[in-house]
């Protein structure tokens, strides 16, 4: 194993120069202790992938970051993280692309390897409580500010104990200045209801499920939030989602397959709902 010393004198380059190639995911390494080391194979490899007559400001392409990133989610590297995200965001992503070609994509690849038992469980929740950290440093910026187009209430469906889908909607629709009421993961259907009873200017209700719930369980809440008047406010979305189970509730929930999709349901509400009348 190699120390960053001997990655810097390999590579001719200051010492914090190499430590910056490690804390923003583009050479793997390892930490023990308070010391990161570098495997020779890895160094070789970034070597052989990078032009180092090229400045580290010019090698901040959006192509890999999201790579980038998930190396350092599974390694439980937050500063790294971050590192990465604020140097995206120096050189021109929004917030809102963050999300999108960044960490839903880094988060992407963590299900996906830890579907295939390339990942142990461990290493998916560390990436998981590191996104929501991060998640909480990025969401100030999502506030804007100007009158509230209405309110939106979203939720996991009950069984799922996954909060992160919900919570970066959330953010994104604030960014569209609507007021979002997120409850979060593992919600019941009577808690959903009641939270859009008590919304003022209710625009829509929107329900996502991942895995873990029974599959009848987003059916049940549909039916439930619509025999309780909110018919044809409710969007639904995520790989948990049947609709051949939701066709027979009337008005049918509206299934989104991207945020995107999500955003444009609830803007599409707002444009119908009539004004609210000042008392």
């Amino acid at each position: 194993m190699l120390t960053l010393q001997d990655v810097a004198d390999q590579l001719g380059v200051h010492y914090m120069t190499a430590y910056r190639y490690v804390r923003t995911g583009r050479l793997d390494a390892t930490k023990d202790g308070a010391i990161w080391q570098v495997r020779p194979d890895d160094l070789q490899e970034f070597v052989d992938g990078k032009d180092l007559s090229t400045s580290v400001s010019a090698l901040s392409s959006f192509d890999d970051a999201w790579l980038r990133l998930f190396k350092r989610l599974i390694a439980g590297d937050e500063t790294g993280c971050w590192n990465i995200i604020e140097e995206c965001l120096t050189s021109g992503m929004t917030p809102h692309t963050i999300y999108g070609q960044l960490i839903a994509p880094a988060l992407t690849e963590v299900g996906e390897r830890w579907a295939a038992g390339n990942l142990d469980v461990v290493d998916e929740h560390l990436a998981t409580a590191t996104v929501t950290r991060l998640i909480g440093r990025l969401s100030p910026q999502f506030a804007q500010p100007g009158r509230s187009r209405g309110t939106v209430v979203l939720a996991m469906v009950a069984g799922d104990s996954h909060a992160l889908p919900s919570a970066m909607l959330a953010d994104e629709l604030r960014l569209n200045r609507f007021n979002v009421i997120d409850l979060g993961a593992d919600s019941p259907g009577e808690s959903i209801a009641a939270a859009a009873h008590r919304s003022d200017s209710l625009v829509a209700i929107g329900i996502c499920s991942l895995s873990g719930a029974r599959p009848d369980e987003l059916p049940k809440t549909a039916r439930l939030l619509t025999a309780a008047g909110f018919g044809g406010q409710i969007f639904v979305g995520g790989p948990g989602v049947n609709p051949s189970k939701l066709q027979r509730i009337s008005p049918t929930p509206a299934f989104t397959t991207t945020s995107q999709d999500a955003i444009d349901f609830v803007v599409a509400a707002a444009a119908h709902r009539p004004p609210a009348v000042a008392s």
